[in-house]
């Protein structure tokens, strides 16, 4: 019997599904694993390439699916494991130290809850996205844990800038199933169902662990219509659990301090020619206020039907 059970989420897939599989078949751990993919509907050659794998394949149709609520189904479906990994399609792992690296923080530690693993930018990702990989997912190991006095309060964790405390991401994840059993994913919200599982473990006493040597090549180039809709997606997400009040004069300042930040880094960081650095430092600031705006009108957009 397999001690983890690795749930692939499925969906028009094909572009890196082959890499994902073939690196995950090239683990080598000291901990037995087995893979189930779900898929939610796939109209090119992902279930092709899913058949060519020894993998446990179930399929479910497009409108039942949910973030959340795929992920539990995942947990149902993997019989007898003590851990549950969770890999988005498109993350490849880097080595073949993956998965080892990822399973062992939950093996010294039973109050470790969780493990998410370094994400690392693949080699055509634009410059503002792989700053903000490198910022947030860097080579630095962190342990997560709230200490609250007896009567379950922390000044400290409610002053904290808590949507930094419960960055969680299940790109790249390993949960113990018993912790899932009992907190399982909310299926309520749209997006960060891995932010809003993570928040409320810490809550119930548990460690999250980032374990930056266990590590996955994943990184998006989206439009920016794309990256507005994405992050009004998360606002409308964040609203069900997180206190996250920002003026619009604040939006446009956290905007302007994060395109002169961007602009550092595409003068004196990213490699490549000076045409193509022009091009991104005049196309910082629209990415900045897409995600910013973005955010925001999608928290407000909540609010306003509560």
């Amino acid at each position: 019997m397999a001690k983890a059970t690795i749930v692939l989420l499925t969906k028009n897939g094909e572009k890196y599904l082959q890499s994902v599989l073939k690196a995950i078949y090239r683990q080598r751990s000291i901990f037995t694993y087995d893979v189930l993919a779900i898929d939610s509907g796939s109209t090119d050659k992902t279930l092709t390439i899913l058949r060519n794998f020894p993998i446990k394949l179930y399929t479910i149709p497009p409108k039942d699916f949910g973030h959340g609520k795929t992920r539990n189904l995942g947990v149902k479906f993997a019989k007898g494991s003590k851990y549950i990994i969770y890999l988005t399609q498109d993350a490849t792992p880097a080595n073949n130290k993956w998965l080892n690296n990822l399973i062992l923080p939950m093996e010294k530690d039973a109050q470790v809850a969780g493990v998410y693993s370094r994400q690392i930018p693949y080699p055509d990702c634009n410059p503002l996205e792989e700053r903000d990989i490198t910022t947030f997912l860097n080579d630095k190991r962190k342990n997560k844990k709230i200490k609250f006095d007896e009567n379950r309060t922390n000044r400290k964790y409610s002053n904290y800038n808590v949507d930094k405390l419960i960055l969680f991401s299940n790109v790249s994840s390993c949960i113990r199933k018993t912790v899932l059993r009992h907190i399982p994913f909310n299926e309520n919200i749209l997006m960060c169902e891995d932010q809003e599982w993570c928040k409320r473990a810490l809550e119930k006493g548990f460690v999250v662990v980032y374990q930056p040597k266990s590590k996955v090549f994943h990184s998006h180039n989206f439009s920016l219509k794309k990256l507005y809709q994405r992050n009004f997606d998360y606002g409308l997400s964040f609203r069900k659990f997180l206190s996250w009040e920002h003026s619009l004069s604040e939006i446009v300042v956290i905007a302007l301090k994060q395109t002169l930040e961007d602009w550092r880094y595409i003068l004196l960081v990213y490699k490549t020619d000076i045409f193509t650095k022009i091009k991104w430092i005049f196309f910082s600031p629209l990415y900045r206020f897409a995600v910013h705006i973005g955010k925001h009108r999608g928290y407000v957009y909540v609010k306003d039907l509560v």
